[in-house]
This record gives structure tokens, C-alpha cells and sequence, in this order.
């Protein structure tokens, strides 16, 4: 009775949503007006950055104007991020799928990205790509592991989908 929990803080000034939403778009050359989805954090199996990419491919079938990003790099094996860069290439979507490894701007990417997605599978303890995304007024598509249905009420402050479904995530 005596305990409280207390996630993760975030600069909300850090994060503002008035940020330039351009500056990021230019970096990677992403046209102002293409949807732009982001995944941001580390590139490990559990993150569900492959159900990401098949995802992707669905969204593609009907918005080929849509654009994703995936910002981040392997942890311990560094290699697992050409994991996700093979699956890009075996789906030919590498001009849709960008992949520009580990970023310190991410204020920036949030700002350019038209919504968040957190693909994770099996463990998530407390994302703090969630709160930034919320501080950045984007809104966002998880998976319902760990704290996320907590933290996001599906319909109400974004969209909750099973882990490992690529139709339900796209």
C-alpha cells in the first residue's frame, strides 16, 4: 500500500510537437506529403521488427506513398539489424524501408513521423519510445506486451494488436 510506480519521464520540452517536422524528411528523403511510419529503438528478434516488414508489405498494397522508417541498431550481435535489412531487400522494399541505424535526433524523427509503431513480441517492461511518442503528439500502434496496455488504452490514446500478427499491426 505504501508503494507507487512511476514510469520513465520525458522532456516534454525536448519532444515538443511544433518541432520541425521537415528537417528529418530532408535528412533521409522522404517527401513532405508520404505517411511516414517510424519504429524507433534497438534491432533485436524480440522488438518485432520483421512482423514490421511484412506489415509494411500490407500497408504498401494499398498506400504505395507510405513510407517507414526503423531507427535504431542491433544490441550485442550487431549483425541482427542486417537481419531486418535482408528481409527489406527479400520483399524489395528498400526504397520504402529505411533503415538509417542508430540516430541521436530523435525529437526530429518523431516530429517528421506521422505515427509510431512498436512491433515488440514477447517483452516490453516500460517503452520509452511510448511516452516520447506521446510527448511528441504522435500517435501510436503497439503490441499488447508488458506495460503497454497500461500505458496505452486502445481506442482511446492509440491502437493495441496481438504480438506477431502483421495484418492486425498493419
Amino acid at each position: 500500500a505504501k508503494i507507487e510506480v512511476i514510469g520513465s519521464a520525458v522532456d516534454l520540452e525536448k519532444f515538443k510537437p511544433t518541432r520541425d517536422r521537415l528537417k528529418f524528411r530532408r535528412d533521409i528523403g522522404v517527401a513532405p506529403d508520404a505517411p511516414l511510419i517510424g519504429n524507433i529503438g534497438m534491432i533485436r528478434p524480440d522488438k518485432g521488427q520483421l512482423v514490421l516488414v511484412e506489415a509494411a508489405r500490407l500497408v504498401l498494397e494499398k498506400r504505395p506513398d507510405a513510407r517507414f522508417v526503423i531507427v535504431g541498431q542491433g544490441t550485442g550481435i550487431l549483425q541482427r539489424g542486417i537481419h531486418v535489412r535482408n528481409a527489406i531487400d527479400r520483399a524489395g522494399l528498400t526504397e520504402k524501408i529505411l533503415m538509417p541505424g542508430y540516430r541521436w535526433d530523435t525529437p526530429d524523427i518523431y516530429a517528421a513521423c506521422d505515427m509510431i509503431v512498436i512491433a515488440s513480441l514477447r517483452t516490453e517492461a516500460s517503452p520509452i519510445v511510448l511516452r516520447e511518442a506521446f510527448a511528441s503528439a504522435r500517435p501510436v500502434i503497439a503490441t499488447r506486451v508488458g506495460d503497454i496496455p497500461e500505458i496505452l488504452e486502445d481506442g482511446c490514446n492509440g491502437l493495441l494488436v496481438e504480438p506477431g500478427d502483421p495484418r492486425a499491426l498493419a
